[in-house]
């Protein structure tokens, strides 16, 4: 898929459908997002940590701009490229699972709380077999 460069967030568009949610886009932009940015002086460009600049709002416009297609590019859920998750009915045909990740102090007050943990409705524990380890200790000490 091609990258969205941020210098076109509100270029004009050329199709007409197009061009009414690109001026409606920098309509909003104007009336209703900078107001609510307040200070226009410390108005920054959000970027991510690699350097990508993101659109405060993104359109159909923007993935016309891109060449995005929808069968190639989403798809559909458990299919092929998996942006929407793995399985096709994800959590409505599956129900979601409660799970938990226990285990501390002495046997006893370790069973007490898996007991405890079952009673409210936990269906999975995740039990570390050496949390010290996993903490970064030396598990001797």
């Amino acid at each position: 898929m091609n990258v969205f460069k941020s210098s076109d967030a509100f270029a004009p568009a050329t199709d007409s459908a197009d061009k009414d949610v690109a001026n409606e886009a920098a309509r909003w932009q104007r009336e209703a997002f900078a107001p609510a940015r307040g200070d226009p002086s410390d108005r920054k460009k959000f970027v991510t940590d690699t350097g990508i600049a993101v659109e405060p709002l993104y359109t159909p416009v923007h993935l016309d701009r891109i060449g995005f297609d929808y069968l190639r590019d989403l798809g559909f859920p458990g299919e092929y490229p998996f942006t929407r998750g793995d399985r096709a009915g994800m959590n409505r045909t599956d129900p979601f699972v409660v799970s938990a990740y226990s285990g501390f102090g002495d046997a006893k007050a370790c069973n007490q709380r898996f007991h405890k943990l079952i009673e409210i409705g936990t269906e999975q524990i995740l039990v570390p077999l050496d949390l010290p380890t996993q903490c970064g200790y030396d598990s001797d000490h």
